[in-house]
């Protein structure tokens, strides 16, 4: 690997929680009632009478509304749970508290669909109304799961603050009945850091990042994947903060990892390459900055799937990391490579990169030139919002961030 990260400190690698979604069996075959009918031997002379026709069974309609949910009918699956949940309120006597909770998740996950969030916040609060029925320390998977999926309700509304605090209490259950499960704790710490990290909450998202790194080391578990996306996030996460040495430490040992990783991410590679180039430029380092930036866009070039944005940015770094090489030609062929690609992906892009000549400008421009002119680099943060949760029964097509169950 090149020398692109300086001198960094060798430090134990600090692991990271990525859940792969488990695989689900075909609902349809779960729900399928219909007995075979053999054929019954008959007498020799006689002929065997036509195949009995057995009439199937009529779904329930906690099954309809799960075939609907299935089928992405969202308009009928909300009829269907709101239909069924009427159905369990109305045998008050022999309501099953979990079913009940269940068929308030899935209409929750539909409602989302629909866009409806406030009446899916609702659902879910209901859901977990009904689990108060049961002691805890047997339904702290369940419980845990469902702030989850409130939490990531919020996160998706844009309600960072709200999320962080659901996620808390999810981790607080996490913590008082399940703090020997290092895995699911240490996935309830990330998810709880990557909420802290958008809410502006640095300090708190780097001690999440930071334990659950920890707790994954401590599962003994080589999960090579969830440390290199936790590393990510604490580097994002010093960034944001301007601890760029720290950043550049943990996003050189995200490099390392992914360099080394068998199923390596090229783009992501690429990426983090990108911001440890920037990096070197705001620590006065062009020449390591140059190196990685060079490594990250022959990524991008021989990757089959081109990723413009990500090349233009490079290009733009590399003008910046040329310039305070004093390499003024070079610089100006980078920057006019990252222009025309800003210009032909379109208007976002095109203020992107007004933007930034407004910045390189105004450095220009003034009386005294800076020793280090990056202040309008372009970072790129890859903060990793893989948010599956795996505890239970589970059914249905799941969703990355939330859970679903079967009846």
């Amino acid at each position: 690997m090149p020398s692109t990260f300086g001198d960094l400190v060798t430090q134990r690698p600090l692991p990271n929680p990525t859940i792969a979604t488990p695989h689900l069996p075909d609902a349809r075959s779960r729900m399928d009632m219909t007995d075979e009918v053999g054929t019954r031997l008959m007498p020799r002379a006689t002929a065997a009478p036509a195949p009995r026709q057995v009439a199937k069974r009529t779904p329930s309609t906690p099954e309809l509304a799960v075939q609907h949910h299935e089928a992405h009918r969202w308009e009928e699956a909300a009829t269907a749970y709101h239909e069924a949940i009427r159905e369990s309120e109305d045998r008050a006597a022999t309501q099953d508290w979990k079913v009940t909770a269940r068929l308030h998740n899935n209409l929750a996950m539909v409602l989302r669909e629909l866009d409806r969030s406030a009446e899916a916040e609702d659902h879910y609060v209901k859901a977990l109304v009904a689990y108060d029925a049961a002691p805890q320390h047997e339904v702290a998977d369940e419980i845990c799961a469902l702030l989850g999926n409130l939490a990531f309700l919020h996160f998706d509304c844009g309600q960072y603050s709200d999320a962080l605090k659901v996620q808390d209490r999810a981790l607080a259950v996490c913590e008082m009945h399940r703090a020997e499960d290092l895995f699911t704790l240490g996935e309830n710490k990330r998810r709880a850091g990557i909420f802290a990290y958008f809410a502006d909450q640095s300090a708190t998202a780097q001690r999440h990042f930071e334990r659950a790194l920890e707790l994954i080391e401590q599962t003994g578990c080589e999960q090579t994947s969830a440390v290199i996306e936790l590393l990510i996030n604490l580097a994002a996460t010093h960034l944001k903060t301007e601890d760029y040495a720290n950043a550049l430490l943990v996003s050189g040992h995200a490099a390392r990892k992914l360099d080394e990783s068998a199923s390596s991410d090229d783009l992501l590679l690429a990426a983090v390459l990108n911001n440890i180039g920037c990096l070197q430029l705001r620590l006065g380092r062009p020449d390591e900055a140059r190196d990685a930036l060079n490594w990250g866009l022959r990524l991008l070039k021989a990757h089959p799937v081109s990723d413009d944005t990500a090349r233009a940015e490079t290009y733009h770094n590399l003008a910046l990391a040329h310039e305070a090489l004093g390499n003024q030609t070079s610089a100006q062929v980078y920057r006019r490579f990252a222009k025309e690609l800003f210009i032909s992906i379109g208007d976002d892009c095109r203020t992107k990169i007004e933007l930034a000549e407004a910045a390189q400008q105004s450095v220009v421009s003034s009386a005294a030139k800076p020793s280090n002119p990056v202040t309008q680099t372009f970072v790129r943060q890859p903060v990793r919002v893989s948010h599956t949760m795996a505890p239970g029964a589970l059914s249905l097509p799941m969703k990355t961030e939330t859970i679903e169950w079967e009846f």
